[in-house]
């Protein structure tokens, strides 16, 4: 049987794993997506201060990080698109 945290890891990879792949497909993440990543990067970071497993430790770390740099690139991609849309709108 699966313990709580673990469960909750499973659940962060596939969250992140989803994001990655809606990047992928698209080039950003829905704005809900994004909600439930930012949880994921909050609750993994919260969850690194109780494992001592270096393992474990290690596996959170790349979900948050992954988690992290899908948040960058999607809020980077919505700044460029909003600033050549102002671009366009003013000429």
């Amino acid at each position: 049987m699966q313990t709580k945290s673990e469960l909750k890891i499973r659940e962060a990879c596939r969250i992140v794993a989803s994001g990655h792949e809606q990047w992928e497909k698209t080039g950003s993440i829905e704005p809900v997506h994004l909600v439930r990543m930012r949880k994921v990067q909050i609750e993994i970071a919260q969850h690194l201060a109780k494992f001592k497993d270096g393992s474990i430790r290690r596996r959170l770390r790349h979900i948050e990080q992954i988690a992290s740099d899908l948040i960058f690139l999607s809020e980077q991609g919505a700044t460029r698109r909003a600033s050549r849309a102002v671009g366009f709108g003013g000429s």
